[in-house]
């Protein structure tokens, strides 16, 4: 089915508390999780833990304000952590406002697995009124071990030719 957040906060996971937790869908096209307020990102992960997401589509997030990280998933996380993304599909997520980063999803430290999941319609925009850009419109990896496999990027973009690509690695 299809379950819009009416929260006006994201989810929030201590991958070190919960470790070993999968939130598991019934399929990328069957499973989504859709904004209803404006102005919110889908999840965060913090902790140093094993989590895994998978079968899901996360769509419509999107953020408005200055210095914004990750529409669809923000994942601080501590060296130890173990995160692992397969099967997703991340449409339509937006950071608008500058000095985004991470369109789709933003990831500092650990190890993050993604695998057959499809990137589509993801930006980040820098403001117009400024000096601020974006990084990242689909992918902003601060530090950490990344692997990405058997993946679709699709119709993605930055906004602003000073706006750096749809893949930024810090």
């Amino acid at each position: 089915g299809t379950y819009n957040s009416s929260y006006d906060d994201n989810l929030s996971i201590n991958s070190t508390t919960l470790t070993g937790l999968t939130i598991r869908g019934a399929g990328m096209g069957q499973t989504i999780f859709s904004k209803y307020v404006s102005d919110v990102g889908f999840m965060s992960i913090t902790g140093a833990g094993a989590i895994t997401i998978e079968d899901i589509t996360i769509k419509d997030y999107e953020h408005d304000d200055y210095l914004e990280y990750g529409a669809g998933l923000y994942m601080d996380v501590s060296s130890g952590a173990n995160i692992t993304i397969n099967r997703v599909h991340f449409d339509n997520l937006d950071l608008n406002a500058g000095w985004s980063f991470g369109g789709a999803l933003y990831f500092d430290d650990g190890t993050l697995t993604i695998d057959r999941c499809k990137f589509t319609n993801c930006s980040s925009t820098s403001s117009a009124y400024n000096s601020y850009y974006a990084l990242g419109s689909v992918l902003y990896i601060d530090d950490g071990t990344v692997s990405i496999t058997n993946s679709l990027f699709y119709d993605n973009s930055c906004g602003r030719t000073t706006d750096n690509g749809h893949l930024y690695l810090d």
